[in-house]
């Protein structure tokens, strides 16, 4: 509307200025220059006035309703409306770099509401218990207070029931001193957690291999055993500084052990003895029905000893007495004793379900060592027996006095 008025204004001149064209082209470049000038950037906008005090420049209402909502967002239990003056909007021409966010507008707004403040609430196993003001800063006063209620640094404290803190503003008249709020904090229960974790170290185990290429009894380590890590962890617990309990929580392993791998000579010098060196022995198992010698020394196999078939679980006794220098599991006899005699014999027992006997552990002839079994490079339930002297592997038919 300015524009226009200053045109027509610019040609009335021109008109008494005899109506001449180059006077009025020259007008209306100036009017051009000024009003591009005066118009670039700028925007119609309205300023808000609120209690008197101009807060900004809004781009429209809307924007001053959308303020209201970030307020009333942060508001607990009152609506804004119910205690906000009523706004005024006044039109103005304005720069969009002047125009404020809805963000400053409800920032300006709380500033100049005089019944509302920025604070803190404070709710007690989900139950609202105080409001404090913001300047007393509620979380950095109650984070000290728990990080320093136990002398002893390693204990991590927290409030029995669940507190938390809800930055907003509230009412002026519902903000507690800081004296009350101080004593609340104070008068709640505090549990502190220590954990310690004690290392400790896991032994590796041993696994030991069978070699036919090496000599009955020989021993070489194919690879070394690494010993594992784990952290014992227990847990003490103090309530209002007095300890309540110590309890073990579990291990945490933090390296695994590395088996160490022993290669073990089973290789033998088959002598079938023209003698009856004898041990004395007596039949290695429970006599049950269905029990059969299945396979003999020295068959098409090379077999090394003599195989019994008896029931799953029959009971196997030691041949003479002796004291156990194996009692351990490996792929080929599965689980397996030997026994080693006087006069440089050793008698084995393989394939068996469970052992009953332990290393180092003496024991009498008849005496129950194991059961009848399939494990290791077994097909069916049977007693693997072998003699052998001075690493010489001996038909046990003659030793049994078959």
């Amino acid at each position: 509307m300015i524009n226009s008025q200053i045109k027509n204004l610019l040609l009335k001149v021109g008109k008494i200025l005899n109506k001449s064209k180059i006077i009025v082209f020259a007008l209306l470049v100036i009017v051009g220059i000024f009003t591009t000038t005066v118009y670039s950037g700028v925007t119609f906008a309205y300023a808000l006035e609120y209690n008197g005090e101009v807060i900004g420049q809004i781009k429209d209402k809307e924007q001053y309703d959308e303020a209201v909502k970030i307020v009333n967002e942060m508001m607990d239990e009152v609506n804004f409306e119910d205690v906000a003056s009523t706004p005024e909007f006044r039109m103005v021409i304005t720069n969009e770099e002047s125009l404020l966010t809805p963000e400053g507008v409800a920032d300006g707004l709380v500033k100049r509401t005089s019944s509302i403040e920025k604070g803190t609430r404070i709710t007690v196993n989900g139950k609202t218990a105080a409001y404090i003001k913001d300047v007393f800063g509620a979380e950095d006063f109650i984070k000290n207070y728990l990080d320093n209620y136990i002398a002893d640094k390693d204990y991590v404290s927290s409030f029995v029931a669940p507190v938390e803190c809800t930055d907003g503003y509230f009412l002026k008249s519902d903000f507690t001193s800081f004296s009350v709020f101080e004593a609340l904090i104070k008068s709640l229960d505090v549990q502190s957690v220590k954990t310690l974790k004690e290392e400790k170290e896991i032994k590796f185990s041993t696994i030991k291999k069978r070699d036919d290429t090496l000599p009955f009894g020989s021993t070489k380590t194919y690879s070394k055993g690494i010993n594992g890590l784990k952290y014992a962890v227990t847990k003490t617990y103090m309530v209002n500084g007095e300890e309540v309990k110590t309890e073990f929580v579990g291990d945490e392993i933090a390296r695994q052990p590395v088996d160490e791998v022993i290669i073990v000579g089973n290789r033998g010098n088959y002598i079938k003895s023209s003698w009856i060196d004898t041990l004395d022995a007596i039949w290695p198992l429970q006599k049950v029905k269905g029990q059969n010698i299945s396979a003999y020394w020295g068959d098409d196999r090379n077999h090394k000893g003599l195989d019994i078939a008896s029931a799953f679980e029959t009971e196997i006794y030691a041949v003479q007495d002796g004291i156990v220098i194996e009692a351990e599991y490996d792929d080929g006899y599965g689980y397996h004793v030997v026994i080693e005699h006087e006069g440089g014999f050793k008698t084995l027992y393989g394939h068996a379900s469970s052992l009953c006997v332990t290393k180092g552990q003496k024991v009498m002839q008849g005496e129950l060592i194991a059961f009848v079994g399939s494990t290791g490079m077994s097909t069916g339930n049977h007693l693997h027996f072998e003699v052998i002297r001075n690493g010489e592997k001996l038909d046990p038919y003659y030793f049994l006095g078959l």
